[in-house]
């Protein structure tokens, strides 16, 4: 299963009990995050308004779960398309 947070602390929660809700219903998929957001900037948090996918990496991993970067918004940026 993949989700998509911001890496606030409300993106942590909600995953969280949704997460619960999955193992609960008997669901053991593995689960994979990926930080939200559409440009490098976002990517990277060099935008202030976003917090770095290395934190959110960071925090996926304590928690236990697996991380994928968004490469696409590496290599093309935030193109349509990709």
């Amino acid at each position: 299963m993949k989700f998509v947070v911001s890496g606030t602390e409300e993106s942590w929660n909600e995953l969280e009990e949704t997460i619960k809700k999955f193992r609960e219903a008997g669901v053991t998929y593995p689960v994979w995050i990926m930080k939200a957001g559409a440009t490098l900037e976002s990517q990277t948090g060099t935008d202030k308004n976003y917090v770095g996918e290395s934190y959110v990496a960071t925090e996926a991993f304590k928690r236990g779960y697996n991380y994928s970067s968004r490469v696409h918004v590496h290599i093309w940026g935030n193109t349509m398309g990709t």
